[in-house]
């Protein structure tokens, strides 16, 4: 699992936004878990609601492109981020 230690960290910018997840290069959302162990996932492609600082808790197992938007809907920032555990292995 990996932490998108940037969407953790928040975007001020984005706050009580809202994070778009996708699988790398595609327009398929990933699947996104709420902790290390990957105890549940969520793949039902919902966004992803930020907090008062524009951050979120969310791990992924795959490369993914995160897209932030602030609370009008508005991009704020996209990136890539994540890795694939073939990647390391």
């Amino acid at each position: 699992m990996d932490l998108i230690s940037s969407l953790n960290s928040g975007f001020a910018a984005a706050a009580n936004g809202t994070a778009e997840i996708y699988i790398r290069g595609s327009s398929t959302r990933a699947t996104i878990y709420p902790d290390f162990e990957a105890s549940s996932s969520n793949s039902s492609g919902a966004d992803i609601t930020l907090d008062a600082y524009g951050s979120a808790l969310v791990y992924v197992n795959q490369l993914v492109d995160v897209v932030v938007k602030d609370a009008d809907g508005n991009t704020v920032r996209s990136y890539g981020d994540g890795y694939s555990a073939p990647n390391i292995e």
